[in-house]
């Protein structure tokens, strides 16, 4: 029995070449996904959130209102936005849209509500 934990020992102390390459491996996906997801936050960050909703910017709102109209969850998102004055395209709506909406039916809408 003690001849097992002193073997079981030195396999979990000095790690084989498999162990060391499953790690590099790992921290190389690591490094890949922490990369990936900072793009896709600068990307979002652009597309979803234009400096205005006219003029040059009103292609990023075009591009950002097609990802909506294909999604899921547009409603959910549209009634997030509605219910606490979101800036940006929410629920394939512009700010200014969804400011029009909350006019119309008479519930003030404010960033910070």
């Amino acid at each position: 029995m003690h001849q097992r934990v002193v073997a079981a020992t030195a396999v979990l102390a000095a790690p084989g070449p498999l162990a060391v390459i499953a790690a590099v491996i790992g921290n190389g996906l690591e490094w890949y996904n922490f990369m990936l997801y900072g793009v896709f936050a600068a990307v979002i960050a652009k597309l979803f959130f234009p400096i205005a909703a006219t003029g040059p910017a009103l292609a990023q709102v075009i591009a950002a209102k097609a990802v909506c109209f294909r999604c899921a969850v547009r409603a959910a998102c549209l009634a997030y936005a509605l219910a606490t004055g979101q800036a940006g395209i929410w629920g394939g709506t512009t700010h200014e849209e969804r400011d029009a909406m909350g006019r119309s039916a008479g519930v003030a809408v404010s960033p910070g509500q």
